[in-house]
């Protein structure tokens, strides 16, 4: 049998891998044994939840064959024989340890026998999917809430006795519900139906035309004028350029001094060259704080009027130009 196999597995590679963890403590024997004997009482009760909790504490506590079979056969008397089946199978093929007491071999012993008489009341459900998506949606599966992968569902799955939900989902639609109550050792199959994939709509990104086959009509809208750019960007080019040209003029005056030019004016004609820069620079930087002024006054007077303008088809292009005593702008309004 599998099980006989898994135990001999486990034998060999217990006896070459060392244990990782830690020997339990004094504290945690002591602990795990009281647990042990609560469960124990408990069960004798038939609160086998009340048990399985108590035979946990001692299991995590002191990890051992006898711990996981105290486990395995709670999960089993309360009706969980998926998760009673697989500890009982941990504590089957659980590697002896030196000096191990008579009671853990015993407890080995009898795991195994338990999950063999277990393993054939797992009930199980087969899970077919009709109307499968043609466009590739994704589909989604859970039993119970718990997802399970898609590539899963070709065999049966095992669940514990009881109702169980499976749902269904398409991206894009809602999901599908399915219910099945089985028994003990029962192997039923439920069909579920998937919704059906939602069309991919059709886009036209064109703009859409009237019937006289004109372009959409632009509607005014609210916002700042174009005016309101222009002057400020003739304000910020005019303060620019007139203050670096004013500087370039008070440079070149300078210069004018030092060629021996008179405070009236005069200079020697080796100077006139000098002359036309400073009277070029001069009246530049002039005409620039002019444009700033300008500027100014058509952007303060733009916001204030404000009022609503028509959206532009291709943008606002502002295109200062400078040129020498001039200065201005160009662009598509």
């Amino acid at each position: 049998m599998a099980l006989c196999s898994a135990v001999v597995a486990a034998s060999l590679i217990g006896s070459v891998i060392p244990r990782a963890l830690a020997e339990p403590s004094p504290q945690d024997k002591s602990t795990a044994r009281d647990a042990v004997l609560a469960g124990r009482q408990l069960r004798a009760k038939k609160d086998f939840k009340g048990a399985l909790e108590q035979f946990k504490v001692a299991y995590a506590l002191v990890p051992s064959p006898i711990t996981a079979y105290e486990v395995g056969r709670a999960y089993v008397d309360a009706g969980l024989l998926v998760e009673g089946y697989e500890k009982l199978v941990d504590a089957a093929t659980m590697p002896p340890k030196p000096g191990e007491s008579p009671e853990a071999k015993k407890a080995r012993g009898e795991a195994k026998q338990l999950a063999d008489a277990a393993e054939p009341r797992i009930p199980s459900i087969a899970v077919k999917r009709d109307n499968l998506p043609s466009n590739g949606a994704a589909v989604t599966v859970s039993v119970d809430g718990r997802a399970v992968p898609v590539d899963a569902l070709a065999a049966p799955l095992k669940v514990n006795p009881g109702a169980h939900e499976i749902v269904a989902t398409v991206e894009g639609a809602p999901p599908k519900r399915a219910n099945v109550t089985v028994d003990e050792g029962d192997a039923k199959s439920v069909t579920v139906r998937l919704p059906d994939a939602p069309k991919l709509a059709a886009t036209n990104d064109r703009p859409k035309r009237d019937r006289g086959g004109d372009a959409p009509r632009v509607e005014p809208v609210a916002g700042t004028s174009t005016w309101t750019y222009v002057g400020f960007t003739l304000a910020g080019v005019g303060l620019v350029v007139g203050g670096v040209t004013g500087v370039l003029a008070l440079s070149k005056a300078s210069t004018l001094n030092g060629e021996g030019c008179t405070a009236d004016h005069r200079c020697p004609s080796a100077a006139s060259g000098d002359i036309s820069s400073y009277n070029a620079l001069r009246y530049t930087s002039f005409a620039s704080l002019a444009v700033a002024v300008v500027g100014v006054g058509i952007g303060v007077g733009s916001l204030v009027l404000g009022g609503a303008k028509e959206q532009p088809k291709q943008g606002v292009t502002v295109t200062p130009w400078i040129g020498l005593g001039s200065i201005g702008v160009q662009g598509v309004f």
